[in-house]
């Protein structure tokens, strides 16, 4: 019985793996213009932009402007890398259903975040930017596909 039990955690414990569809994931997701400030001492209204592939690369623009209409662009960033679906992480019903752990690589370096998509695909969440710890809760900013 403890054999039966063991086998029954294991194929479970291999379908909490991602099940987010990369197909579906692929393409644009962008916020709303959005006022805002980082620790870069970046500060005013952003849009982000998220461009993911099959191929599991990912890049990001971040267009910060100096109006609330996000029309006068102030600075431009890109970051560009890979990024690893891992197991949900609903941080015990704090994120919705549906959150996984995502490893984001790029310009040599690692961070541990999570991602959560809509059942519809519609709508996207993301926490990224805490370096090597798991971050364990999703960002604010909600990215629509397009």
């Amino acid at each position: 019985m403890k054999k039966i039990i063991s086998i029954i955690s294991i194929i479970l414990s291999l379908n909490v793996l991602s099940s987010i569809s990369i197909e579906k994931l692929e393409g644009y997701w962008s916020s709303s213009c959005t006022q805002s400030q980082n620790s870069n001492g970046n500060q005013g209204y952003l849009v982000e932009t998220y461009r993911f592939n099959k191929d599991r690369s990912y890049q990001l623009d971040r267009i910060w402007y100096s109006d609330s209409k996000c029309k006068k662009i102030a600075k431009k960033e890109k970051e560009s890398g890979n990024f690893t679906l891992g197991k949900e992480n609903t941080n015990k019903g704090f994120n919705p259903v549906g959150t996984y752990e995502t490893q984001f690589k790029h310009d040599n370096k690692l961070e541990q975040g999570l991602l959560w998509v809509s059942e519809s695909y519609s709508k996207l969440r993301i926490a990224k930017g805490f370096g090597n710890s798991q971050n364990t809760m999703l960002g604010l900013f909600e990215y629509k596909k397009h």
